[in-house]
């Protein structure tokens, strides 16, 4: 079903990241060219051509795009409101609603960098930095 929503090009592959929350499944799919060599299967940012963060209805199977993104990589979908996504060596949280965005962590060295939510907490995994952030926003 989400193919359908998105489109789907065998030209391009394909990145999923997915949890559950009560009767709903929040994911985003990131998009980039096949031809990218990976490492450890680490989604290749700076290539990504599209993004998208949806919502799956597991009762009724419906498919719900929350927020969509052209160059620039959507991270995780902290939950129906929020987004993290990584650009131009900035994390930002963006408003799925809005589209209003904050800068969270401005100062990337490493551009393949993990990003990581735990809570109220964003964690750039190499550089060790922790960053608090309001999740509700």
């Amino acid at each position: 079903m989400l193919e359908k929503k998105i489109g789907y090009d065998s030209d391009f592959l394909y990145g999923f990241n997915e949890y559950q929350k009560g009767k709903y499944i929040y994911g985003v799919v990131n998009i980039w060219e096949e031809d990218v060599r990976l490492r450890n299967m680490e989604i290749p940012i700076n290539n990504v051509v599209k993004s998208y963060a949806y919502k799956v209805n597991l009762l009724t199977n419906d498919v719900e795009i929350l927020f969509q993104r052209g160059k620039g990589c959507v991270q995780i979908a902290s939950n129906e409101t929020n987004a993290i996504c990584y650009e131009k060596n900035m994390i930002k949280r963006i408003n799925l609603k809005t589209e209003k965005s904050d800068i969270l962590y401005n100062r990337i060295q490493n551009k393949t960098e993990n990003i990581y939510l735990q809570g109220p907490y964003l964690l750039v995994a190499g550089e060790n930095k922790y960053i608090q952030y309001d999740a509700a926003y």
